[in-house]
């Protein structure tokens, strides 16, 4: 069943992300796509070959008739390990290994 979470920006001026940026920190890179309803990020680096999918919706309503398009390899919206936190600190064979759960098997 479709659950609405709780999306929260944080607008920097340029002295505040200048600080941000200079502490130590592990990174990911990726980029964003908007493919409504979906975003879409697709990972590079060590994440290479790794694209997430995450619907927005205004309401449980709106969200529930949506079905994920075929493409789509697996649902980990429950698996924390795909949270940008666990992402951030794998390491490639971890990140296949993972994916080797679900079936899957990027080159």
């Amino acid at each position: 069943m479709p659950s609405q979470g709780l999306v929260t920006s944080t607008f920097l001026s340029p002295a505040e992300y200048d600080v941000l940026a200079s502490l130590p920190a592990l990174t990911l890179t990726k980029t964003r796509l908007s493919v409504p309803p979906l975003r879409v990020d697709v990972f590079a680096g060590r994440l290479r070959g790794l694209v997430l999918a995450e619907g927005e919706f205004a309401t449980d309503e709106e969200a529930e008739p949506f079905a994920p398009p075929p493409e789509c390899g697996a649902e980990v919206t429950d698996d924390v390990r795909f949270m940008g936190g666990h992402l951030v600190r794998a390491t490639r064979a971890e990140l296949l290994s993972r994916l080797a759960e679900y079936g899957i098997h990027p080159e």
